[in-house]
């Protein structure tokens, strides 16, 4: 009889051209404020990012995918 539990299974692993050309790309750093202030508080934040014109779109989208996964229950 063979015991499995000391079987050793043995792969080969494979690195793509694109995986490898996408792995030797330096990752791009994100543009983060330094400090926000110490009076800043979530309900401020949430009205700014509502305020601001130029995340009104991703607001807009979230709002109606949250309300298609409310519809689905």
């Amino acid at each position: 009889m063979r015991d499995e539990s000391n079987e050793i299974l043995e792969t080969q692993a494979v690195v793509t051209r694109s995986q490898a050309k996408k792995q030797a790309k330096p990752v791009k750093p994100l543009k983060v404020i330094e400090n926000l202030g110490d009076n800043v508080t979530r309900e401020k934040l949430v009205a700014l990012q509502q305020q601001d014109t130029s995340l009104a779109e991703f607001l807009k989208e979230a709002e109606q995918t949250h309300s298609m996964e409310k519809a689905d229950f």
